[in-house]
């Protein structure tokens, strides 16, 4: 934290915030992630520092956070702000060393883990770990591999080399997990899959041997299992040696990211539907694409939500002096804000004034637009006139000072002009050019 104040947060807009906590808090632990498994504590402190260092900056005064932190570590297409869970970036970056361990068949570290800790049933699996070494850097490393196997299956070929009960060659389980009466009743636990069964022509016809006769519930799981085998493993025997493949991306193989976003997509699944295209754009700064997503989640501290939290305040729009202050009235329906619509509309056709909720405007924006390089006009021009009309109701607010409805149109078509012009897939000469003629017309 001491460093934290190096940066003086509370100086810097929520935007900034967001990058330095996804370029430095989030990235400084990866080195010791990938090889240790970090205490919760750990993880609670670490995102304690980068929850705080969002929400307040580094002052010590507390600021209620606009929105809950699970929402936050949700992905931006979930409505979430991307910011990495350290607990399941942890999982992903050992999982790495499930991947390697079942993938090379031959590497020498997998020799020395074999040689050190045997696996008798199973090849692609290492063994259980016991007694003083139970507390091992490699023991905290197998607690992930089950969660690896979520995402993972071996294709088992012919089956010559895959066990039959205690390898992960159905998805999800093994078959020794999800049968577990029928395995401990086996006569053969570590007989691969090549053994028990045969092929007559299309046919696959299984044999399961028993040490005793099963009854009640134990014969049902039996029958249970040769339904399954017969309608769903039969297909996955084919011929050749066993392989690995990784279910999120079979053609690609593992990587740490796709991991990831599975674990993730799984904690925080987010909102559904959510306007994603209409809120993160690269042309738009950061600080913009945050204020328009704490919009699009309906936190946005205006009256009528400050009201709710329990403060005294007389609720008035500054704006037009009419009507009480909502979100929905501050950046649509409110004559000031109509005003400013207006005015961006003469200079961009595109862009027309909106009508209803914000939140559907942010839904139904996307619809509105061309695919083409004029779309950039459009959703620009979206950030741009709610981040300035909510600018000019701070100043009249906290400052004292306002502007007419037509400046506000004026700086914010400059403003559209300096993101368009900043950004490289934009021919910059023209959209200035183009911006430039039209805002004489405000």
């Amino acid at each position: 934290m001491k460093k934290l104040h190096g940066w003086k947060g509370r100086h810097l807009s929520f935007g900034a915030r967001l990058v330095l906590i996804k370029s430095v808090l989030s990235s400084k632990p990866v080195h010791l992630f990938s090889l240790l498994k970090a205490p919760k504590g750990t993880i609670n402190r670490l995102e304690q520092i980068q929850r705080q260092f969002l929400w307040q900056g580094t002052g010590v005064d507390l600021k209620r956070p606009l929105v809950r932190w699970e929402v936050c570590k949700a992905s931006r297409s979930n409505g979430g702000l991307g910011i990495i869970d350290l607990a399941s970036f942890n999982s992903a970056l050992l999982s790495k060393w499930a991947w390697s361990f079942s993938a090379e068949r031959a590497g020498w570290w997998k020799s020395l883990i074999s040689i050190k800790y045997p696996n008798s049933l199973s090849s692609w699996l290492p063994g259980h770990i016991h007694g003083g070494y139970s507390k091992s850097v490699w023991s905290n490393i197998c607690r992930d591999f089950d969660k690896f196997w979520k995402f993972a299956c071996l294709d088992p070929g012919g089956g010559s080399d895959v066990s039959f009960w205690h390898d992960y060659w159905c998805p999800g389980n093994t078959l020794a997990s999800r049968f577990p009466r029928v395995a401990a009743a086996a006569s053969h636990p570590a007989a691969r899959i090549s053994e028990l069964y045969r092929c007559s022509g299309e046919i696959v016809e299984w044999s399961i041997p028993l040490n005793f006769s099963l009854r009640g519930g134990a014969e049902r799981e039996r029958n249970d299992l040769l339904n399954f085998l017969n309608s769903s493993a039969a297909s996955r025997v084919t011929n050749g040696p066993g392989r690995l493949v990784w279910l999120p991306n079979p053609d690609s193989g593992f990587s740490v990211s796709s991991m990831y976003r599975a674990l993730a997509d799984d904690l925080f699944p987010g909102v559904a539907n959510y306007p994603v295209v209409s809120i993160w754009k690269a042309i738009i700064p950061t600080k913009v694409c945050f204020f328009l997503w704490t919009l699009s989640h309906s936190k946005l501290r205006t009256i009528d939500k400050l009201k709710s939290w329990g403060l005294n305040l007389a609720n008035r729009c500054d704006l037009c002096k009419c009507q009480e202050e909502t979100a929905d009235h501050l950046f649509v329906d409110c004559t000031f804000a109509r005003e400013v619509w207006f005015g961006i509309s003469r200079a961009c056709p595109l862009v027309e004034p909106p009508s209803g909720d914000i939140v559907t405007v942010l839904h139904s924006w996307p619809s509105r637009v061309p695919d083409n390089v004029n779309s950039w006009f459009s959703f620009a021009a979206l950030h741009s006139v709610c981040w300035h009309v909510w600018r000019e109701r701070n100043q009249r607010i906290f400052n004292d000072c306002s502007s007419p409805a037509r400046v506000v149109s004026r700086n914010a078509c400059k403003a559209v002009i300096e993101w368009i012009s900043a950004h490289s897939k934009v021919d910059r000469n023209i959209c200035s050019q183009w911006l430039n003629e039209r805002i004489q017309w405000i």
